[in-house]
């Protein structure tokens, strides 16, 4: 492996800093790893850990894993000083800044409910009361209300829920129509319902058959036939 990284390096040009690099074993129970890595000087990690910004582990990702972005976005929040802005400043903060923090972990990751719950109570927090304490009466509105656009009477400020989700439905579009990417075949961050939204919004005209799935694709007058077919098969069963 460590002839493959540096041919790597030779033939692109950048040299490979084993210093800087570490390893993480899975499912190496039963090797000697000191004699596997007697060669390689670099570190030697454990799960979960964090690989190009991302946390990663061997078991469900829960919301101690995804701590480090909430503890940035608490961070942001104690450099602001919100009781020295206006309600229209501290609006425009969240939509701009504190909405845009996790949207490079919701278009990797599918994250847990309570992961969003916290970032919305920390948006809140500081849209409604800056700085000072914080209590459900100082909201001049729920929070659903304020995530609408403004011409439907809300503040434009980011479901992320939603916003994640649409995230989601992006992968399932590049997998249908893209399936030469690298990542093709792996698993997607996308649960069955991103799966029954997407189909339900996406139309498909049966040609050569390569593409459409029959089970699947919403190609029966807009319908899936697991959907329509699948109390049925339940009954079937």
């Amino acid at each position: 492996m460590l002839q493959i990284m540096k041919k790597f390096g030779d033939a692109i040009g950048l040299k490979i800093n084993i210093q800087k690099s570490s390893v993480a074993a899975i499912r190496c129970a039963d090797l000697n790893l000191e004699n596997i890595l007697s060669s390689f000087t670099g570190q030697q990690v454990t799960f979960p850990l964090t690989y190009l910004g991302l946390p990663l582990t061997l078991g469900c990702l829960k919301l101690v894993h995804l701590q480090p972005t909430l503890d940035r976005v608490k961070a942001k929040l104690a450099g602001w000083q919100g009781k020295l802005l206006s309600a229209g400043g501290r609006r425009e903060l969240v939509r701009s800044v504190l909405s845009s923090m996790p949207i490079y972990l919701l278009t990797a990751l599918k994250v847990p409910k309570k992961f969003i719950s916290e970032l919305d109570k920390s948006q809140g927090r500081f849209l409604w009361a800056g700085n000072q304490d914080f209590h459900g009466g100082k909201c001049k509105v729920n929070w659903s209300t304020t995530c609408l656009p403004l011409e439907r009477g809300g503040l434009g400020i980011k479901d992320l829920e939603r916003f994640g989700r649409a995230l989601c439905l992006r992968w399932l579009w590049f997998e249908w129509t893209s399936p030469e990417k690298p990542w093709a075949g792996a698993d997607l961050p996308v649960d069955d319902t991103d799966r029954a939204l997407f189909a339900a919004a996406t139309r498909v005209q049966v040609q050569n058959g390569r593409k459409a799935l029959f089970w699947k694709s919403s190609w029966l007058d807009g319908i899936p036939l697991v959907t329509c077919f699948h109390s049925y098969l339940g009954t079937a069963k």
